[in-house]
């Protein structure tokens, strides 16, 4: 589920007055993981780092409110340096 489909979930219950404590606790989630991971980087001491795949699924170049934009982004400000790969693959191919 893509964040913005949480968030509308999360909207909606709240107009119906509902509690879904699961749904509630995915973007908290999400942001806790992707701290952990800028850590995990961050500890190893290297600079260099290569990223393979920036979107949420396979064969599209949407990026919006990709989590590995957003690690890629806090790492830059730590003064990570990148190489990614987007290659489109298909699984018919």
């Amino acid at each position: 589920m893509l964040p913005k489909d949480v968030r509308a979930m999360n909207y909606r219950a709240k107009e119906l007055d509902l509690k879904l404590p699961l749904f509630e606790a995915i973007l908290p989630s999400n942001e806790l993981h992707l701290q952990r991971a800028v850590e995990m980087v961050l500890n190893t001491g290297k600079k260099k780092i290569a990223m393979l795949g920036l979107s949420f699924k396979a064969a599209t170049d949407d990026l919006r409110e990709s989590p590995q934009v957003q690690l890629v982004k806090r790492l830059l400000g730590e003064g990570g340096r990148f190489r990614s790969g987007m290659t489109m693959f298909r699984s018919d191919a």
